[in-house]
């Protein structure tokens, strides 16, 4: 981001970039917070899943959170339907994207690539055609889009600051009882020894 400041300091006015900025502050400093405070360590299936729907709740609730000033102060509407239908268009792109490059590594086997390919590149498209359809018929809802006057953007602002602090004082607050569970775990292993 610093490169593209210093080559095109004007960029700073464009919305994509403020936009992409935020979303990737967001991803970078809340949302790995989050994840790193309640993930479960455990490697069973329902551990996994739910390492899995939070991590993707998280970073969509962040990008949302913080990308939110900028949207209304632009825009002045945003979706706040977002983070939930973040989770089941995230299966659907995974597996478009998975198809799509198994596709690609299947058809340059000789012969039966181009056979195999075909199939698999099917069942790509209507991942994709899925998705597109889930977008269009998520994003013409009444209830998935709520317009907001830009001259409270003030007030997004600190709704961002307010989650970027409750971030970090959660998983402060994770951490030191991550920690005082450990201490005591030493000290049982101590005296039992």
């Amino acid at each position: 981001m610093l490169t593209v400041l210093f080559l095109f300091p004007f960029s700073f006015y464009n919305v994509a970039f403020l936009l992409s900025a935020a979303a990737t502050f967001s991803v970078i400093c809340p949302a790995t917070m989050l994840i790193n405070s309640v993930s479960i360590n455990r490697k069973t299936v329902p551990a996994t899943l739910f390492n899995y729907v939070f991590g993707v709740l998280a970073v969509s609730v962040s990008a949302l959170v913080c990308t939110l000033p900028i949207t209304i102060y632009y825009f002045g509407y945003t979706a706040f339907i977002a983070p939930i239908t973040n989770l089941a268009v995230t299966v659907v792109v995974t597996a478009a994207l998975v198809l799509g490059v198994l596709g690609v590594l299947l058809s340059f086997i000789p012969f039966v690539g181009s056979f195999l390919c075909l199939p698999v590149f099917f069942f790509a498209k209507g991942a994709a055609s899925v998705f597109v359809f889930a977008v269009e018929q998520i994003g013409g809802t009444k209830f998935g889009v709520v317009n907001i006057n830009p001259n409270e953007n003030i007030y997004c602002f600190f709704i961002t600051l307010l989650f970027i602090l409750l971030v970090k004082v959660f998983s402060n607050h994770i951490t030191n009882r991550k920690e005082r569970a450990e201490n005591a775990n030493r000290k049982n292993l101590k005296n039992c020894a």
